[in-house]
C-alpha cells in the first residue's frame, strides 16, 4: 500500500473501525498491519477498539509491532489494555502489561491500579489484590470511594464479608465517603451468607444517614427473606420501598409470589401475579410454573388453567414434567376436561396455539423441525391418529417460521388422509403465504376457503389486509377493508392499524389520517401502533407540528406511546432546526428512564454542532455515553473540529468531564 492511503489518516481509522464493527476483525487487523509499513500510528481510540474486540493474539502483535517501530506507548494506552483484559478476566496478560509499563518507567496512576485490582478481585485473587491496594496507598494515591468499593465487592463475592466489613468501617474512620454502592455490596454479601440481621442493620444505617436506597438495596434482602420463609417481613420491606418511591426490580415480585406459593398462600400469590400483569411487567417463567404446581396440587385446576393462559400469552412454554402433572390432574376429573379447558384458553389467545398442543401431547415444540417432526413421525409409527388440531398446529408453527414448503407437505398429507382443513387451518396457511409475499396463492386459498362454506371473519380479513399492505398493495387492501363493512364483518383496531401502516409506508398520509378519524368516530380505542406509523411519517415529511398534535391526542386518550415515537419527534425537531425543543424532549425521555435510539442522539449532536451550540452538544454526548452508546467516527471528527476551532483546551476539558461521569466510555476516548 502506497503513501496515498496514509495521507488520509481519518479514512484508515474509519475503515479499521468499520471492519471491527462488522465483525471482520481480521480484515481490520490486516489493514492496520499493512499501513503500519507506511508509518501509520493508531490513535488511543483504535487501540481501545482492538481491546474491546477480544482478539488478544492479533492485538498483542500490533502492540508489539508499535513498540518495535519505536512508538512511545503511553500510560493511557497501557491502562486501556489492562482495563480491557481485566474485564475479560485475562489477568496473566494484564500482569505482563503492568510489569512492562513499570519497566519502561511509566508510572501507574490510580486508574491503572483500580483497573488491575478490579481484575484480581474478579478472579478471586484477593491476596494479590490487597497487596496491590496497599502498594497504591504507599505510592501516595489516596483511597477513594471507588477503590474501596472494588475491594468490598471483591471480598463479598468470595464470602469474606467480615473483611469487607472491616474495609467498610475503616472508610468512615479515614473520612472516605460511603455511597449506595458501598452499602449495597455489603448488604448483598451478608444476604448471600444468610446474615439477614446484619443486612437489616446496614439498611437502617443508610436510611438514618439520609441516603436514598436503590432497588438493589432491597432486592437482596427480600430474596433472602423469601428464601428462609419470612414472607411477612419481605412484604414489610416491599411496603417501605414503595413508600420511599423506589421502583422495585421485577424479580422482587417474583420472589414474593414464589414464597407465597410455597407457603400455601396461592390466592395471595395470584393477586400479586395479577398486579404484575396489570402493570405490563413480565414475571419469570419459574414464577408461573411454581404457582401452577401449587394450584394443581391443591386441585384448583380452573385457577391453574387461568395462570397457564397468562403464561402462554407472554410467550413462555411449560416444562414437560409440569405439563404431565397438570394433564394428569385434569384427566382424573374428566378426560374431556383437558381439551375443554385448553380450548377455552386457545379461544382467547390464538397466538399461543403451539403451546397448548405441548400440554395435550406432552412435548415441546421449541425446535419444531428437529424435534417436532421426530415426535410427529413417532406418533404415526405407533399408530396414533393425528387429528386436525395437531396438523393445524404444525402448519401454523411452520408458517410462523416461513417454512412454507414443509407446511404445504403437511397440508396435502392431512387432505390425503381425509382430514378436512377448517377455517383455522386455512387461516394459518394463508398467513404463511402472506408472510413470504405469495399473495396470488394466498388469495386463491382464501377464495377456496369461502367456497368451502367457511365464513369470512375479522381474523381472516386482517390476515389478507396485513399481507397486501406489507407488499405495498394498499389499494387492494382498502377494497378488502370496504367489503368487510358491506358483508357485515366487524373491523377491529388491527384492521385499521394494518391499513394505516400500509398507507403511511406509501406516503399516503391523508388516507391514514382519515382512517384514524373514522375509527375514533366509531368509538374505538386506538393503540400506540395506530399513532406510531402516522407520527413517524409526519416527522419524516417535516410536518413535526401535526406530529406533536397527534402526540397530544394520544396522551389525552390515555394511550402510552411506544418509545420510538419520542425518537421520531426529536429527530423531526432536530431536522427542522428546533434543537432546543429537541433537547427538552430528550430530557423528558431520560427522566422517565426511556432509552432513546443511538441515531436520535447522533442527529441532535450533529444539529447542535452545526449551530455552534457546543456546550449543549457535549451535554447530549455525555448522556449518550452514559447509557452505553458510542459515537460514529465521522460525527466525532466533526464535533472535535468544531471544538478545536473555538479552543484547543476545550476538547480535553469537555471530554474529560464526560469521562469522569462515565468510566465505561474509557476506550471511546
Amino acid at each position: 500500500m502506497g503513501s496515498g492511503v496514509i495521507g488520509d489518516v481519518d479514512t484508515v481509522e474509519y475503515l479499521i473501525q468499520a471492519f471491527c464493527i462488522d465483525n471482520n476483525v481480521l480484515k481490520g487487523f490486516g489493514l492496520l498491519r499493512q499501513v503500519l509499513e507506511d508509518g501509520f500510528v493508531p490513535s488511543n481510540e483504535i487501540i481501545g477498539e482492538l481491546c474491546k474486540r477480544r482478539m488478544q493474539h492479533e492485538g498483542f502483535r500490533i502492540f508489539n509491532d508499535l513498540k518495535d517501530r519505536g512508538y512511545a506507548l503511553d500510560r493511557v494506552m497501557y491502562t486501556t489494555m489492562i482495563h480491557g483484559l481485566c474485564k475479560m478476566k485475562w489477568i496473566g496478560e494484564a500482569r505482563k502489561f503492568w510489569f512492562e509499563m513499570v519497566h519502561k518507567g511509566i508510572v501507574p496512576n490510580e486508574y491503572t491500579y483500580n483497573a488491575f485490582i478490579y481484575g484480581l478481585c474478579r478472579i478471586g485473587n484477593l491476596k494479590e489484590a490487597k497487596e496491590l491496594y496497599n502498594e497504591m496507598c504507599c505510592k501516595g494515591y489516596k483511597e477513594t470511594t471507588v477503590s474501596c468499593n472494588i475491594m468490598i465487592k471483591g471480598l463479598c463475592l468470595r464470602g469474606r464479608t467480615e473483611e469487607a466489613h472491616v474495609f467498610f468501617q475503616e472508610m468512615a474512620e479515614k473520612g472516605i465517603a460511603r455511597d449506595i454502592i458501598t452499602y449495597n455490596s455489603l448488604i448483598q454479601g451478608f444476604c448471600k451468607e444468610g446474615k439477614i440481621d446484619e443486612s437489616i442493620n446496614l439498611l437502617a444505617e443508610l436510611l438514618e444517614k439520609g441516603m436514598q436506597p436503590s432497588a438493589a438495596t432491597y432486592t437482596a434482602l427480600i430474596e433472602k427473606l423469601c428464601e428462609i420463609g419470612d414472607v411477612d417481613e419481605a412484604k414489610e420491606l416491599w411496603e417501605d420501598m414503595q413508600n420511599r418511591g423506589v421502583e422495585p426490580a421485577v424479580c422482587t415480585r417474583d420472589f414474593i409470589i414464589t414464597r407465597l406459593s410455597n407457603k400455601g398462600y396461592v390466592a395471595e400469590g395470584m393477586e400479586w401475579l395479577a398486579a404484575m400483569l396489570r402493570r405490563n411487567l413480565k414475571p419469570q417463567k419459574q414464577t408461573f410454573e411454581r404457582l401452577i404446581q401449587c394450584l394443581s396440587q391443591g386441585d384448583k385446576l380452573d385457577e391453574a388453567i387461568l395462570v397457564l393462559d397468562y403464561m402462554f400469552s407472554i410467550g413462555y412454554t411449560l416444562r414437560e414434567c409440569i405439563c404431565h402433572s397438570l394433564v394428569d390432574k385434569l384427566c382424573e376429573q374428566n378426560s374431556d376436561h383437558v381439551e375443554t379447558c385448553l380450548g377455552g384458553i386457545l379461544q382467547k389467545d390464538t397466538a399461543a396455539f403451539e403451546d397448548y398442543v405441548v400440554v395435550v401431547i406432552h412435548f415441546c415444540m421449541k425446535n419444531i423441525i428437529q424435534r417436532g417432526f421426530r415426535i410427529f413421525n413417532d406418533l404415526k409409527d405407533r399408530g396414533y391418529a393425528l387429528d386436525r388440531v395437531m396438523y393445524t398446529t404444525m402448519i401454523h408453527g411452520l408458517c410462523k417460521m416461513k417454512w412454507i414448503g414443509e407446511a404445504r407437505k403437511f397440508w396435502f398429507e392431512m387432505v390425503h388422509k381425509g382430514i378436512v382443513p377448517n377455517e383455522y387451518t386455512y387461516n394459518a396457511f394463508i398467513y404463511g403465504l402472506c408472510r413470504i409475499g405469495n399473495l396470488k396463492e394466498a388469495k386463491e386459498l382464501y377464495n377456496e376457503m369461502c367456497c368451502k362454506g367457511y365464513k369470512e371473519t375479522t381474523v381472516s380479513c386482517n390476515i389478507m389486509i396485513k399481507g397486501l399492505c406489507l407488499r405495498g398493495r394498499t389499494e387492494e387492501a382498502h377494497v378488502f377493508f370496504q367489503e368487510m363493512a358491506e358483508k357485515g364483518i366487524a373491523r377491529d383496531i388491527i384492521t385499521y392499524n394494518s391499513l394505516i401502516q400500509g398507507f403511511c409506508k406509501e406516503g399516503k398520509i391523508d388516507e391514514s389520517i382519515n382512517l384514524l378519524a373514522e375509527l375514533l368516530e366509531k368509538g374505538m380505542q386506538p393503540s400506540a401502533a395506530t399513532y406510531t406509523a402516522l407520527i413517524e411519517k409526519l416527522c419524516e415529511m417535516g410536518d413535526v407540528d401535526e406530529a406533536k398534535e397527534l402526540w397530544e391526542d394520544m396522551q389525552n386518550r390515555g394511550v402510552e406511546p411506544a418509545v420510538c415515537t419520542h425518537d421520531f419527534i426529536i429527530t423531526g425537531l432536530s431536522n427542522k432546526g428546533y434543537v432546543a425543543e429537541g433537547m427538552e424532549w430528550l430530557a423528558a425521555m431520560l427522566r422517565r428512564n426511556l432509552k432513546p435510539q443511538k441515531q436520535t442522539f447522533e442527529r441532535l449532536i450533529q444539529c447542535l454542532s452545526q449551530g455552534d451550540k457546543l456546550d449543549e452538544a457535549i451535554l447530549v454526548l455525555d448522556y449518550m455515553f452514559s447509557i452505553g452508546y458510542t459515537l460514529r467516527e465521522c460525527i466525532c471528527h466533526s464535533l472535535v473540529d468544531k471544538l478545536c476551532e473555538q479552543s484547543s483546551n476545550h476538547v480535553e476539558t469537555c471530554l474529560g468531564g464526560i469521562l469522569q461521569k462515565d468510566t465505561t466510555a474509557f476506550e471511546v476516548f
